[in-house]
């Protein structure tokens, strides 16, 4: 009976490791900052658990793909930089309120799109920690079936773990990326067409003038045609 009473919490322990310690806490937004605004966000940090948090930011449209980012806790400014992408990772050595700040008050005229990332982390790459063995799996021994011991498990449960957080964490690079090439294509895509409609426009323009003046050379009555006759 307490062999299957520690199965049990064996059991659980590992359903509250596999959904606890799988995800990290992430956060990501995809924000317009009108030309001469700065936006600001809090992320609050006030539990001891939380040891680092990842920081990614990419401009995917407007203007030069530029903005001024600042991290500041309190008073202090932590990062401050005029980039169009970047990722840091901050060791939370002190808890509180983390300000982030995207700058675009330096541009008059662009709006600016960029898309960012939280990540926060606890011990080992996870945002919340459960000791497996305080859910009763020292009842249980060393062995668990097919020969693979409760430590292997722990083991492997954070290798995968930190997979997984490297998988979600590049394919939110990739879409951001994806998203800003899209942007640039489109731009890209506008400004050939504008500009290749300036051009047939001002070749049509110029055909027709160069024909208008060569026929206005043949006609005697032609405005055009006495105006060059005085000129010589």
């Amino acid at each position: 009976m307490e062999n299957c009473f520690g199965l049990y919490h064996l059991f659980m322990g590992m359903m509250m490791y596999w959904t606890t310690a799988v995800f990290a806490v992430e956060y990501d937004f995809t924000i317009n900052i009108p030309a001469g605004k700065t936006e600001c966000y809090f992320q609050p940090l006030d539990k001891p658990e939380y040891k680092t948090m990842d920081v990614e930011y990419q401009v995917i449209d407007g203007g030069d793909l530029d903005i001024k980012f600042k991290l500041r806790l309190n008073n202090n400014v932590l990062i401050e930089e005029k980039k169009s992408d970047a990722i840091h990772r901050i060791e939370v050595k002190e808890l509180g309120d983390y300000e982030l700040c995207f700058d675009n008050s330096f541009s008059l005229h662009s709006h600016k799109i960029v898309f960012f990332e939280l990540f926060i982390f606890g011990k080992n790459d996870t945002a919340r920690i459960y000791d497996m063995f305080s859910f009763g799996v020292n009842k249980v021994g060393d062995n668990i079936e097919m020969g693979a011991t409760v430590r292997d498990f722990h083991a492997a449960s954070d290798r995968i773990n930190s997979h997984l957080n490297e998988v979600e964490y590049y394919q939110s690079v990739e879409r951001a990326y994806e998203a800003r090439d899209r942007a640039i294509m489109n731009a890209n895509y506008d400004r050939v067409n504008f500009w290749s409609i300036i051009n047939s426009i001002l070749l049509v323009t110029v055909g027709l003038l160069q024909v208008f003046v060569i026929r206005s050379l043949f006609d005697e009555s032609s405005k055009v045609n006495r105006f060059l006759r005085r000129v010589d």
